[in-house]
C-alpha cells in the first residue's frame, strides 16, 4: 500500500472510527436518561419531552454550523464538541432534576450536532466521486453498529452512580485519538461559507426532493422505530416480536449500507430516492395485514431498516456529488436542521396518530407522509426531465439539428 493511499485511509477514517467511537457514548443518553428519570418518578410523556430537547438543539443549532466551521476550523470544532459532551455527562449527577437534565441534553444535543456535522462535512467533502456512495456506506455502518454498542454496554454497568457516566467519558476520549492521527496526515478542505449559501429554507427551496427525504427519515427514526414495539404489542404480537423489531430494523440498515452506496455511485440516485420512498409505503401497508404471521412482520422489519437509510444514505451521496466547499457544507448544516426537524415532530405526531386510530393510526400516518414525499419526488423529477428535454432542443447535437436535414 503506497504512502498516498494510507494518507487517505488516516483522514477519511479518522471521522469514521472518531463519530463510531462516541456513538457509543451518545447511544448510552438514551436510556440512562430515560431510566434515571422513571426512578424519580416523572411521567413518560415528562420523559419523552425531553428527549425531544435534543432534536429541538439540532433545528435551532444547524444554522450556525458552517460559520463554527469558519470560525474554528474542522478540528477543533470536533475536539471542542467532544469537550462539551465530556463535560455535560461529568454534570449529571450533581443534581437530579428533570429541568436541570433537559438543560444538560440541549447543550449536549447542540454538541453532539457539531460532531455530526463537521465529521459528515469532513466524509462527504472528502470522499473521491466514484467512491462517495460506498464510503457513506461504511460510515453509516460504523455508527449503526456504535449505536447498538452503546445500551448493550449500559447493562454491564447499570444507570445508576458513577460506572455508566465513568464509560462514556472512557469513549468520549478514546474518540479524541482518531481525530488527531487524521489531522496529523491531512486536514479536509473547506472554505468559509458565503452570504450565497443560505441556509436550511434556502435548499428546501432549491433542493426540496433532497431535503424532505431528510426529514421523512428523521421521523421514522425518532418517531416510527421508537413506536413500532408498541405498536406491535397492541397489534397482538408478543413481548419477543416487538422488542426484535428495532434490532432488525437496525441489521437491516447495517446490512443495506454496502448495496446502496455501490449502487449511489452508478445509478440514478433520484430515482433510488424514489423506490426507498415506494417500498417504505408498501411496507406501512403489509405491516397490519401481516400481524397473524409474526415472521413475515420481522422480515418486513429489515426492509423498514432498509429503506429508511437509504433515504438519508443516497441524500448525502447526492449532495456530495453537486456541492463542494462553502455551499457543502451549508447544505450539510440544512442536513442537520431537516433531520432535527422529523426528529422533533414526529414523535408527537405518530403517537397522536397511533391514539386516534388504535393500533395502525402510526403507520397509516406515515403512510400519508411517505405518499406526500413521493408525490413531491416524481413530479420534481418529472421536471427536471422537461428541463432537459427543453435545453436539448434548444441546444441539439451537432448533425441533429434543423439545419442538417
Amino acid at each position: 500500500m503506497t504512502d498516498s493511499q494510507l494518507r487517505s485511509i488516516a483522514v477519511l477514517g479518522a471521522p469514521i472510527a472518531a463519530i463510531t467511537i462516541c456513538g457509543i457514548s451518545m447511544s448510552l443518553t438514551y436510556p440512562l436518561f430515560a431510566l434515571r428519570l422513571e426512578r424519580m418518578g416523572e411521567t413518560g410523556a415528562a420523559i419523552g419531552a425531553s428527549a425531544t430537547v435534543s432534536a429541538a438543539a439540532m433545528v435551532l443549532g444547524a444554522a450556525l454550523m458552517p460559520r463554527i466551521l469558519h470560525a474554528i476550523g474542522i478540528g477543533w470544532m470536533m475536539l471542542g464538541a467532544l469537550a462539551i459532551m465530556a463535560t455535560i455527562f461529568l454534570a449529571i449527577p450533581a443534581w437530579e432534576n428533570i429541568w436541570y437534565w433537559s438543560g444538560l441534553r440541549f447543550f449536549y444535543g447542540f454538541a453532539a450536532t457539531a460532531l455530526f456535522f463537521s465529521s459528515e462535512f469532513w466524509i462527504v467533502g472528502g470522499a473521491p466521486d466514484h467512491l462517495r456512495g460506498r464510503i457513506v456506506g461504511v460510515y453509516a455502518i460504523a455508527l449503526s453498529g456504535g449505536f447498538m454498542i452503546g445500551p448493550l454496554m449500559l447493562r454491564v454497568t447499570g444507570y445508576e452512580g458513577w460506572p455508566p457516566i465513568l464509560l462514556a467519558l472512557a469513549v468520549i476520549a478514546l474518540s479524541v485519538l482518531p481525530v488527531l492521527v487524521g489531522l496529523r496526515f491531512g486536514r479536509p478542505r473547506h472554505q468559509p461559507p458565503t452570504a450565497e449559501t443560505g441556509g436550511m429554507l434556502t435548499y428546501m427551496r432549491s433542493d426540496p426532493t433532497l431535503m424532505t427525504s431528510i426529514v421523512l427519515f428523521g421521523m421514522i427514526e425518532f418517531g416510527a422505530m421508537a413506536l413500532a414495539p408498541v405498536w406491535a404489542l397492541r397489534s397482538g404480537l408478543s413481548e419477543g416480536v416487538s422488542l426484535n423489531l428495532l434490532a432488525l430494523v437496525a441489521a437491516g440498515s447495517m446490512l443495506a449500507q454496502l448495496p446502496v452506496g455501490w449502487a449511489a455511485d452508478r445509478w440514478n440516485r433520484r430515482r433510488m430516492l424514489i423506490g426507498a420512498a415506494a417500498l417504505n409505503g408498501a411496507i406501512c401497508i403489509a405491516l397490519p395485514l401481516s400481524t397473524g404471521a409474526p415472521l413475515l412482520v420481522q422480515g418486513l422489519a429489515l426492509l423498514w431498516g432498509a429503506s429508511a437509510v437509504t433515504l438519508y444514505s443516497v441524500t448525502l451521496v447526492e449532495l456530495g456529488a453537486r456541492y463542494r466547499d462553502a455551499a457543502l457544507a451549508s447544505a450539510m448544516a440544512a442536513v442537520v436542521g431537516c433531520y432535527g426537524l422529523g426528529a422533533l415532530t414526529g414523535p408527537g405526531f405518530f403517537g397522536y396518530a397511533m391514539d386516534l386510530v388504535p393500533p395502525d393510526g402510526l403507520l397509516l400516518a406515515l403512510l400519508a407522509f411517505t405518499a406526500g414525499y413521493l408525490a413531491l419526488a416524481v413530479a420534481r423529477a418529472k421536471g427536471r426531465g422537461r428541463d432537459r428535454a427543453k435545453r436539448r432542443s434548444r441546444d441539439p447535437a451537432p448533425g441533429t439539428g434543423p439545419e442538417s436535414s
